[in-house]
């Protein structure tokens, strides 16, 4: 499926919307999920060694990434926007990606001798013994027994599952009858949900909790500081950082959209297409007006011919009968007359 994505045409892209933030929210439906298939796409591209080598020790470090945007922009016509939102995500894939590949290459082997064996055909033989030299590394070996244990140490973890919290909220803000967003307690509680009969790795102990404190909170009396029970609970965030907005998203971004932004952001060149396509309208409705006038003009005036002929006919018509009514003798139009 997402071959036919690779190989598409300039011409054959699809349009992806973005919501005030620049993240990706649509189009999507229960039978088409462009969206969805947009972040497959974006995987495809972590996974990618000639986009995003494993050689690098971070994303960060990886070069190019301008490349890899109008890679993006070739398939799909994306707003300038979600730019920041694109390269993020292809950067949280390339890091999962990079997490199994360890698991299935290094991990599983005793010596980098049996590694070098077993190595996987789409990586080349350079590359990969870089790699491992990379992964042999005491350094690279502590950072990365850190952060294993930074990540079993997280709590209330999600189960949102693929799916962006950009889309949930989106979701959610469409179920609302007023069409607003949900504060960020309803999102936790949303983005925290359990299949029953299904084994998660952490408790639900402390989230039940947390929700819980949530919806019995209640705000000062004097109403001097009106909060999401959310922050009151999960206590502040951390600098650069937002919980439950998804990638992207900044205090500064927060801030702005206090001025009133719009709700959503299409690519500009399909702005502009819909705005070329409105002014070819309004012309072929201005001419056709046009038209419409120029016949009623004509038909008017083809009107007042025909009127001006019928009565120059019907004057021609009485001017015969009297003259032929001249040219009778008395005694006739005496009998005329009678009659």
């Amino acid at each position: 499926m997402l071959h036919l994505v690779h190989t598409r045409k300039v011409n054959e892209r699809e349009v992806i919307i973005c919501n005030e933030f620049g993240q990706p929210v649509g189009p999507a439906t229960k039978e088409k999920d462009i969206v969805g298939k947009f972040s497959r796409f974006l995987g495809t591209i972590a996974r990618n060694h000639s986009y995003a080598p494993l050689t690098y020790s971070s994303w960060h470090k990886v070069p190019h990434k301008d490349k890899i945007w109008e890679y993006v922009l070739e398939k799909y016509d994306v707003p300038y926007a979600a730019k920041t939102w694109v390269l993020k995500t292809i950067g949280n894939d390339y890091k999962v990606h990079k997490c199994r590949f360890k698991k299935k290459h290094f991990y599983r082997y005793k010596d980098n001798k049996t590694r070098l064996m077993n190595r996987p055909k789409n990586i080349p033989a350079d590359d990969f013994s870089q790699l491992l030299r990379l992964w042999s590394n005491k350094d690279v070996e502590k950072r990365c027994l850190r952060a294993k244990e930074i990540r079993m140490s997280q709590k209330n973890m999600h189960t949102a599952g693929p799916k962006s919290f950009a889309r949930v909220r989106e979701e959610m803000r469409n179920d609302d009858p007023n069409k607003e967003l949900p504060s960020l307690t309803k999102v936790f509680e949303r983005t925290r949900k359990r299949t029953e009969g299904r084994s998660y790795l952490d408790t639900y102990d402390d989230t039940a909790t947390k929700i819980e404190q949530m919806k019995n909170y209640k705000p000062p009396e004097d109403g001097s500081a009106l909060v999401d029970p959310f922050t009151v609970v999960m206590n502040k965030e951390h600098d650069g950082y937002l919980r439950l907005y998804g990638r992207g998203v900044t205090k500064k971004m927060l801030k702005k959209m206090d001025g009133g932004e719009e709700p959503y952001i299409i690519p500009g060149g399909l702005m502009e297409s819909f705005q070329a396509s409105l002014e070819v309208e309004k012309t072929q409705l201005f001419e056709m007006r046009k038209e419409i006038k120029d016949d009623h003009q004509s038909k008017k005036a083809e009107i007042e011919a025909m009127k001006k002929d019928f009565h120059s006919q019907q004057a021609h018509f009485e001017s015969r009968i009297q003259s032929i009514l001249k040219k009778l003798p008395v005694e006739v139009l005496q009998d005329l007359q009678d009659e």
